[in-house]
């Protein structure tokens, strides 16, 4: 009898078997892993480009002469320095125009906005600015409540 050293097909097949389930295995755990940190990543998108967005309206709405009568739930109309300032909702941004200037975009996957004023509050004005950003059948919303520098609406 002669010593052969090898392997035998059986012995071949179940070696690959073996092989094949720890890939699989491994990569079944890296595509849920890159699937848990896209869904993290687009969370993240979300929730910083609402905190721009707010922290923009916050700003000019506490630097504004005046809020305007003219602005609207979906409009806010401000003036600023003599200087006329709109935001507003175009689809699915926040677009910032100025008087003689075009619209820029403040942010983006805006689902839904609301404005509402109150403009004696405690001997000062409010403005409670409520948004929802929408993604991927993500949703993140955020409300902040903003006095007005000036009290003429």
């Amino acid at each position: 009898m002669k010593n052969e050293k090898g392997l035998t097909l059986i012995e071949l097949i179940i070696t690959l078997l073996i092989v094949s389930l720890l890939l699989g295995s491994i990569y079944g755990i890296l595509q849920g892993t890159l699937g848990v940190w896209l869904h993290g990543s687009e969370k993240m998108d979300i929730q910083q480009n609402a905190r721009i967005a707010m922290d923009t309206l916050e700003s000019e709405i506490k630097r504004a002469d005046r809020v305007n009568s003219n602005s609207t739930s979906t409009s806010l109309n401000l003036t600023i320095d003599g200087q006329l300032i709109r935001y507003h909702l175009s689809g699915t941004q926040l677009l910032r125009a100025t008087s003689g200037g075009g619209n820029n975009p403040v942010a983006y996957n805006l689902r839904q906005l609301r404005f509402t004023y109150y403009p004696n509050v405690s001997s000062c004005s409010l403005v409670v600015i409520y948004m929802v950003f929408e993604s991927q059948g993500y949703e993140y919303g955020i409300t902040s409540k903003v006095n007005v520098r000036a009290s003429g609406f």
